[in-house]
């Protein structure tokens, strides 16, 4: 009951739009809804929207609380096939609508009515990894910008991303726990891989919201900003990104990754031919003769 009662009441505010100079009038023109149904036949305004800036990419989720849906993660993964294709997308900035939360999970009314062993997986679990894998291994460098709550399958959502900024006003956390629930959207593979089993087990057994601080001292998250600041952070960290070389960035991350999940020796093996493939660019080369002039 108290963590029903802490999200009703949160209303953490994501934008203060003169950091932007956007006016918000222009934007909201901008913006695109288009209304869908989810599985329980409410309809609602709950599509994803992208918002194009210099080669970068907005995400918006699903307001007041950009929960999750089955409908919503489908309308997720085409859009980031989208955006994989985009050339001029070359960095994506990923965050949730309103004022309240990044995203504050899944739609406890939809899982609710998912019953019956294997139902869950088959229905929600099994699709929501793939998509949230393909976020992960999404070519290019992608930000998760956190403000007000990120907590079960939306921290889960954002460990995918390859850099976090959190307000100082977040509240992060595994709190499935405490529903009799387990996160079961990559959450123990991703927190692990960030900040060890020690935390991790802390993070999940207990259930507890994490501050910021907190979450930047384990080294779960990159960045803390100050309030309503954590978009902004993050279009300042993707412009600094948009304007690496494409090619040797995409590498860096690609090699990282392999570093992470394959033995050193095939790792180092693996980063041996990006770097033959970087080298060949027109970036490379012209890198070294700007080096020698």
């Amino acid at each position: 009951e108290a963590l029903r009662k802490f999200i009703r009441e949160t209303d953490l505010t994501m934008i203060q739009w003169r950091n932007f100079n956007i006016d918000p009038d222009w934007y909201l023109r901008k913006i695109k809804y288009t209304p869908s149904e989810n599985v329980l036949g409410v309809k609602k305004m709950m599509k994803l929207i992208h918002e194009e800036f210099p080669h970068l990419m907005f995400g918006y989720f699903n307001p007041p609380m950009n929960i999750i849906n089955v409908d919503l993660t489908r309308q997720f993964s085409a859009a980031l096939d989208q955006l994989a294709q985009d050339d001029s997308a070359r960095v994506v900035v990923l965050t949730g609508a309103g004022q309240r939360s990044f995203c504050a999970g899944s739609d406890v009314k939809e899982m609710h009515t998912i019953t019956g062993r294997g139902a869950m997986v088959e229905k929600k679990l099994a699709n929501e990894n793939r998509v949230y894998n393909q976020l992960d291994d999404f070519p290019k460098p992608t930000i998760a910008a956190i403000h007000g709550l990120a907590l079960g399958g939306g921290l889960e959502l954002a460990l995918c991303c390859d850099l976090i900024v959190a307000d100082e006003n977040a509240k992060l956390g595994l709190p499935e726990i405490n529903l009799g629930w387990f996160p079961g959207s990559g959450g123990p593979a991703r927190v692990t891989k960030r900040i060890g089993d020690a935390r991790a087990k802390e993070l999940m057994f207990f259930g507890d919201f994490i501050d910021p601080a907190t979450a930047l001292a384990w080294g779960l998250i990159n960045r803390v900003s100050s309030q309503g600041e954590a978009v902004k952070v993050a279009m300042e960290m993707a412009e600094r990104l948009a304007q690496k070389p494409n090619k040797a960035l995409q590498a860096c991350k690609r090699a990282i990754d392999i570093a992470a999940d394959e033995p050193e020796d095939q790792a180092i093996a693996k980063a041996l031919q990006l770097s033959d493939d970087v080298f060949d660019t027109n970036d490379a080369r012209e890198g070294a003769r700007a080096f020698f002039h």
